[in-house]
């Protein structure tokens, strides 16, 4: 597969959505955060976007839109 584009170090909040919808495709809710590092790492995705899934906390991610919030609150630590 090929990865969604993802520029390094881009905190915009419409592209991490955009990446993280086409990385997520397929992943199987409610999903811990080892399962969506591990899908992510599956489907190719670029570093930067590893690193970002990498900061969630652990836990259970019961939507996409669960997991696009804890991405983007990660961000702003």
């Amino acid at each position: 597969m090929t990865a969604a584009p993802l520029h390094p170090g881009s905190d915009d909040a419409e592209h991490l959505r955009y990446a993280l919808r086409h990385v997520l495709a397929g992943l199987a809710l409610p999903a811990q955060r080892w399962q969506i590092l591990a899908h992510a790492t599956d489907w190719g995705a670029p570093a930067s976007l590893r690193q970002r899934l990498a900061a969630l906390p652990e836990g259970t991610y019961r939507s996409y839109e669960a997991i696009v919030a804890a991405a983007l609150a990660a961000l702003r630590r």
